[in-house]
């Protein structure tokens, strides 16, 4: 498949509008915020991040992006806010994904892969927007690891119940 660069960037910014219960974020929250994951320089953690749009009656509307894989940089204090800085691991999509792009110097149109594009630094100011850990390795995580982590997400969040009843099927060998 052959995509241009814009789609390319589209497909690593995967993000989608939700409405949470202010209690159901507030557990979240306790749980997961950042600052209690105690992630450390060079390690690989688990991440998502929401940026607040507004409050309505029923809980949070926020803006959610996919969970990914990132190896941490650094973090520090800006205006009373932390400031987390770190680099996403590449996906095994980027592997297989090639791309079209007209060169600046000839007009002519080349083919490039997607993990050939060189990593930039991201960086969230935990201020109005929030981050959530769901998982730290010192080293890079199994599919069976990450698997367990993106479980926890609000990407991907189930209901009480839900997680219940799998755990029982699981229990009874009905899964």
């Amino acid at each position: 498949m052959i995509l241009t660069k814009e789609q390319i960037a589209e497909k690593r910014i995967n993000s989608k509008v939700i409405t949470v219960d202010k209690h159901i974020m507030k557990k979240h929250n306790d749980k997961y915020d950042f600052l209690k994951a105690k992630v450390n320089t060079g390690k690989f953690f688990l991440y998502e991040i929401t940026e607040s749009i507004k409050v309505v009656e029923e809980g949070y509307v926020e803006r959610l992006y996919y969970p990914k894989l990132g190896l941490h940089i650094d973090d520090y204090i800006v205006d009373m806010a932390v400031e987390v800085e770190w680099v996403d691991v590449r996906r095994t999509w980027e592997n297989n994904t090639q791309y079209e792009y007209i060169s600046e110097y000839d007009g002519k149109t080349y083919k490039s892969w997607a993990d050939d594009e060189r990593t930039e630094l991201r960086s969230c100011i935990c201020w109005d927007d929030s981050m959530y850990v769901y998982g730290v390795w010192d080293v890079k995580p199994t599919w069976k690891e990450l698997k367990l982590a993106y479980q926890q997400t609000l990407w991907f969040r189930r209901t009480e119940q839900e997680i219940r009843d799998i755990k029982l099927s699981s229990i009874l060998g009905k899964v």
